[in-house]
């Protein structure tokens, strides 16, 4: 019996709080949508507010924008310009705010896309005064900002400003007053349903002390619950201990890993210190971060000395500048550079061959600028040994070629010398047989003995301007004219021959640092040699320009003519297809393209026809390279 009324109590003390759950459920439910419903009242109440700061903070930044423009009018003042873009930034983030927060309202919305106008066309009139000033001077811009139809903007904002305000404070009232009603709601509901509550609350406490019997049973049964809470944090407590195991293990393996950092490191800086150059880093303003020990070695200062400092803090302003040139380049392309940067040591200036990189930061941007630079002075040294050695080559094989040129003129000359000869004693023998013949009887063979003085003339010039070392006057040539004066100079005899003679140069002009008369030698012999090679129309010779580099010009001169046979060597000492030819042509047109530092080479045309290639640097050749008895750079 007593087991019966201590279940029935139960069933009914379970009931009971079952209700009591259920009520404290709803009123949770309700007190969540009554809350809900105040907060979003009262999130509107705030969005109002915020809607009127931000149009006071609109109307403020405008007076800004408006008296900061009139300041710098009359001062001229830098401050009051940076006032005024700083107002302007703020009127643009002031109407962003006001488009996000009256996005419920279409009202407010067309309210704002009359506003805009009115703004632009006020800060268009104070741009316009700010020009002005700035331009025709204080008085002129004056009169702008004191236009009428400046005032009359900033009442057209007012107004929409006020309209703007008057309808947030009537919104503000409706919904204060929603927000009153809803808390009213909420505490009438609050109320009755603490009153049932606690009604259920003193029923379930008489049956609880009815209850107390089966306290001691329910004391048993915590009993138990602690015995197993027990034995879990035992268990809990074993897996808590090879939990720390396991931290232990990654605390050494930690220390392990640190320590290989530091052997890294330790290697690193004696791999530092026996660099055969040096290496460093800088940051973005050109200030050196770090060093490698070697700089003490080939600078014989500390590196204390450089760290924290720039090259315009270390070096003259004459060594820094193409220093934080090519920096500035690195940081500004993100890319890697390799150069030749000169350094005054104690003995003198030596030259760096440097390799510099950016390091990139987590955003992208490059952070420091790295290099690494090996000094290549002695190696340069060794080069200009080397080309040196070079020259004393080229003039031994001179001085071969005039002996050859030399064995040449004195078979060339014997035979024209022995028609000279005849010629003469023929004169001299008419002369004694008649000396009252007239002098008519003696014209032919003087005109033959000046034809042959003539040709050997030639024969010798050629000779000497072959056995002449090449000295090159440069100066700055514009291209497509000079090369127009030579095909202007041999139209007429390609004409003559029934030839067509074409240039084709670039529509940009190109320009280039050579000696004019050397090129126009070198010119003239090869439109010469098409126009010969063609010998009579239909025909076509064409000089063409182009650029295969950058500092690169290709001069092209192509014929239609036979082509030139697979035997002949063209630029080969005496070498000659012409009947009369003495074989120095291209040969001293050769030595003139290479004492330009050139290339000049030929191809067989297809079906027939021949092209010569001139290739120059554009900005001539290096006086350390050629024989070069003055240079001027031109203008035109």
């Amino acid at each position: 019996m007593s087991g019966l009324s201590t279940t029935r109590n139960g069933s009914r003390i379970g009931v009971a709080f079952g209700f009591a759950v259920l009520l404290v459920g709803a009123i949770g439910v309700i007190g969540y949508l009554l809350t809900t419903q105040v907060m979003k009242t009262a999130g509107q109440v705030a969005q109002t507010h915020d809607v009127q700061v931000r149009l006071e903070e609109l109307f403020s930044h405008l007076k800004d924008v408006e008296d900061s423009a009139h300041a710098y009018i009359i001062t001229a003042d830098e401050e009051y310009l940076r006032r005024y873009r700083a107002a302007l930034v703020g009127v643009d983030q002031s109407i962003q705010d006001l488009r996000q927060l009256t996005a419920d309202s279409p009202a407010q919305q067309q309210r704002l896309d009359r506003l805009g106008p009115f703004i632009d066309e006020e800060v268009s009139i104070t741009q316009q005064g700010i020009d002005v000033r700035a331009i025709a001077g204080l008085e002129s811009g004056v009169q702008v900002i004191q236009s009428l139809a400046g005032r009359q903007i900033m009442d057209s904002i007012r107004k929409v400003i006020a309209d703007m305000k008057a309808e947030e404070w009537m919104q503000l009232r409706r919904r204060k007053e929603v927000e009153r009603a809803s808390a009213i709601d909420a505490r009438r509901m609050f109320a009755l349903l603490t009153c049932i509550v606690i009604v259920l609350l003193a029923a379930v406490a008489l049956l609880v002390r009815r209850e107390a019997g089966a306290r001691a049973r329910a004391q048993a049964v915590l009993q138990a619950a602690y015995d197993r809470l027990d034995r879990r944090v035992e268990k809990r407590t074993a897996e808590l201990a090879r939990s720390n195991t396991l931290l232990r293990q990654e605390i050494a393996d930690h220390r392990q890993a640190e320590a290989a950092r530091r052997e890294s490191e330790s290697r690193f800086t004696q791999f530092m210190e026996h660099l055969p150059g040096v290496a460093f880093m800088k940051d973005t303003a050109g200030r050196h971060v770090w060093v490698s020990p070697t700089f003490k070695k080939f600078f014989g200062r500390p590196c204390e000395a450089f760290v924290g400092k720039t090259d315009a803090e270390i070096w003259t302003a004459e060594v820094a500048a193409p220093l934080r040139e090519h920096d500035q380049l690195i940081a500004r392309n993100g890319t890697a550079l390799q150069t030749t940067e000169a350094i005054p040591h104690d003995d003198g200036v030596h030259h760096w061959l440097v390799s510099k990189f950016p390091i990139f930061g987590d955003n992208g941007t490059p952070t420091l600028i790295a290099g690494v630079g090996i000094d290549i002075t002695e190696r340069m040294r060794a080069e200009m040994q080397l080309r040196d050695l070079e020259r004393s080559t080229v003039q031994r094989e001179r001085l071969a070629d005039i002996g050859a040129i030399t064995a040449q003129i004195v078979h060339d000359l014997g035979n024209p010398l022995a028609g000279l000869s005849m010629q003469a004693q023929l004169i001299l023998h008419r002369a004694k047989r008649d000396e009252r013949q007239p002098v008519g009887m003696v014209i032919s063979p003087i005109e033959r003995i000046l034809a042959e003085v003539h040709r050997l003339d030639s024969l010798i010039k050629e000779f000497m301007d072959f056995s002449r070392e090449q000295r090159l006057d440069l100066t700055t040539i514009d291209l497509p004219r000079f090369l127009n004066d030579v095909v202007e100079f041999w139209r007429p005899v390609a004409m003559a021959r029934a030839i067509l003679l074409n240039l084709e140069t670039p529509e940009d002009g190109v320009s280039l640092t050579a000696d004019a008369e050397k090129l126009r030698r070198v010119l003239d012999n090869l439109v010469k040699n098409a126009v010969e090679a063609i010998d009579s129309g239909p025909g076509q010779v064409t000089v063409q320009v182009s650029l295969p580099a950058p500092d690169t010009v290709c001069i092209a001169v192509s014929d239609t003519g036979p082509g030139i046979a697979e035997s002949v060597e063209a630029f080969r000492l005496f070498e000659t297809t012409k009947v009369n030819g003495s074989g120095l042509g291209l040969p001293v047109v050769k030595q003139i393209v290479m004492a330009h530092r050139g290339t000049i080479g030929f191809a067989r045309l297809q079906p027939h026809g021949t092209v010569f290639r001139v290739e120059l640097p554009r900005g001539g050749p290096d006086v350390a390279d050629a024989t070069i008895i003055g240079r001027r750079l031109a203008t035109g």
